[in-house]
């Protein structure tokens, strides 16, 4: 039973081996569509970020009118603190 463990190739290396049996062509353009994917994934953490930080400046601009009754910020003045 433990020949057998032995014998088992995990499933990165299998994978790694079907990646380089395919031509250059092939394995470029599966770099070039991880590299896309990771851009892609980036892109998507920045606008959380930027939604977050928004919100955060909302809910305090929120609690500082409602403990001084202060006039709240319009959503363009809010905005233009922001950028």
């Amino acid at each position: 039973m433990k020949k057998r463990a032995e014998n088992q190739i995990s499933q990165v290396d299998a994978l790694w081996s079907l990646i380089q049996s395919q031509s250059k062509a092939v394995r470029n353009e599966l770099a070039q569509r991880m590299m896309d994917e990771d851009e892609a994934e980036a892109e998507k953490r920045r606008q959380r970020a930027y939604v977050k930080a928004t919100l955060a400046a909302s809910m305090a601009a929120i609690r500082h009118s409602e403990e001084t009754g202060e006039r709240m910020q319009t959503a363009e003045e809010l905005l233009e603190e922001l950028n």
